[in-house]
């Protein structure tokens, strides 16, 4: 899995592997993401349901802060999550997206865990990063009446990656999008790289591969799998 600024729950159903070093087996819960280093892991003849989530929905699910997300966190603890995983490993396939949708949205429903102030200003920071070009940072925290210190702060605090990786990893991320419809020259221009070369430089750093060799060989969607499963093979 390359860096990501998303939070994945992730449901092993059958089987069992190795995640960055983590051994999970059928019955598990772990959380991971927030990364900006590629995350490696092993599986045999595993089955996985993966929900991909924004950071603040996962603290609102769990009431964790989603720094830990860095490293691999085995959930088990969690009896909702725990009750989750046993319902999927008790119904086919097809139906599992629905289940896991419907009890997600009851507990956040729930509101047990309210969202924290710091993350709120996250959420906006990371939609302004969106139309405001990578170096103003500074315009963005005048934006939310906030210094720069104090944005970068809480990036550090409540995401456990500075507000620049944060930028890079989405800039990585809309690269991607942009490479499966044009040229790497485009797509390099059009997220900010100083140029094609820059741009595979980063991928390396954050996939391990090339731009051409990530979308030949990546199994995974690099956006994330909002509800989705995978199985067999590396994770």
């Amino acid at each position: 899995m390359p860096a990501d600024t998303s939070v994945y729950l992730i449901f092993i159903l059958n089987g069992g592997g190795v995640y960055n070093g983590v051994s999970m087996k059928a019955g598990d819960v772990i959380a991971l993401g927030l990364n900006k280093d590629p995350m490696i892991g092993l599986s045999h003849y595993t089955e996985l349901f993966m929900v991909d989530m924004e950071f603040h929905l996962f603290f609102q699910l769990t009431g964790m802060e989603p720094a830990f997300c860095q490293q691999v966190i085995p959930l088990n603890e969690d009896s909702f999550l725990k009750d989750v995983c046993g319902r999927l490993m008790s119904i086919p396939s097809p139906q599992r997206p629905e289940i896991v949708e419907q009890a997600f949205l009851s507990r956040l429903r729930q509101g047990k865990y309210l969202v924290k102030r710091k993350l709120e200003r996250i959420v906006c920071a990371s939609k302004l990063l969106e139309v405001v070009p990578l170096s103003r940072y500074e315009s963005i925290a005048r934006q939310m009446n906030i210094s720069l210190r104090q944005l970068e702060r809480d990036f550090t605090t409540m995401l456990g990656i500075t507000l620049q990786d944060y930028s890079r990893i989405r800039r990585f991320h809309r690269s991607i999008r942009l490479l499966r419809r044009m040229s790497a020259a485009e797509a390099a221009y059009l997220s900010g790289y100083s140029d094609q070369a820059h741009m595979t430089k980063e991928f390396k750093k954050m996939s391990i591969w090339t731009p051409a060799q990530a979308l030949q060989s990546f199994d995974l969607n690099f956006e994330g799998i909002p509800l989705g499963e995978r199985s067999s093979g590396a994770l």
